[in-house]
């Protein structure tokens, strides 16, 4: 036999959730929702902005890719082309000395991470991957890769 205070309780989140639902219900009618839902993609757009868009132009995202390949792979960055720039993506390649092999990467840029794929493959997000990261002062940029052993390796590079 159930106590009444089981049953009291069981009748009041029924009750709760009865009334929350005819809340959903009445706004939904009156047109709450969508006021409510016109502050959300706000909220979305400030997390996912490209780029140029949170104070890094064009420039110094070339300037930012240009500068993890060089810090990566030991390549001066004037041997790195930047081959296009579209939708805050970038392409990039360079030719090895060795064998004249053309190397080439896509690079983006998101929050402070710098990521990046060999040419259309997969972006190396991997726990096995090296952490690509930047900072940018007026006058420089810091890369800093962390490798997966817990070793790290900086380069400072004119903005």
């Amino acid at each position: 036999m159930k106590s009444s205070t089981n049953i009291f309780r069981r009748g009041f989140r029924t009750f709760l959730l009865f009334m929350s639902v005819t809340t959903c219900l009445i706004a939904g009618v009156f047109g709450w929702e969508s006021r409510l839902a016109a502050q959300v993609p706000v909220i979305k757009n400030i997390q996912s902005r490209q780029p140029d868009k949170i104070g890094i132009t064009n420039k110094d995202m070339q300037n930012i890719c240009t500068a993890a390949i060089s810090t990566l792979f030991n390549r001066p960055t004037s041997t790195i082309n930047v081959d296009s720039i579209e939708k805050g993506m970038m392409r990039l390649s360079y030719t090895l000395p060795t064998n004249s092999s053309l190397q080439q990467y896509s690079c983006k840029i998101e929050g402070k991470k710098i990521l990046l794929a060999k040419g259309d493959d997969a972006w190396q997000t991997g726990t096995s991957d090296e952490q690509v990261t930047f900072q940018l002062t007026t006058d420089e940029i810091l890369i800093i890769v962390a490798f997966s052993d817990g070793s790290e390796k900086q380069s400072r590079f004119p903005r």
